[in-house]
């Protein structure tokens, strides 16, 4: 198997896992629902966790955690992407 097709591989099973995530179970798997009248959203990223793939990201007044699965799905579309493209640049050397 040549590094296009694992590439392909690899970033459709990211996609997959993202997209399936994200239906099952929702985008935002936490965040808090404080009311902040007068308002304009500002949207910012808080941190990342690396051991648990978490993202949490505010909007100027709550916070809200990115599901874990999505996060762990969009990385592997990205790596995907790079070996597909590592391997269609190794096939024009």
């Amino acid at each position: 198997m040549n590094l296009r097709r694992i590439g392909l591989l690899v970033g459709t099973l990211g996609l997959l896992l993202a997209t399936v995530a994200a239906v099952v179970s929702s985008v935002v798997v936490a965040g808090t629902e404080a009311a902040c009248p007068n308002q304009d959203p500002s949207y910012a990223l808080v941190g990342v966790d690396i051991a648990t793939l978490g993202v949490t990201y505010t909007d100027g007044c709550n916070e809200f955690l990115i599901n874990p699965l999505v996060t762990a799905g969009l990385l592997g579309t990205v790596v995907g992407l790079f070996i597909g493209l590592a391997g269609l640049v190794g096939e024009f050397r």
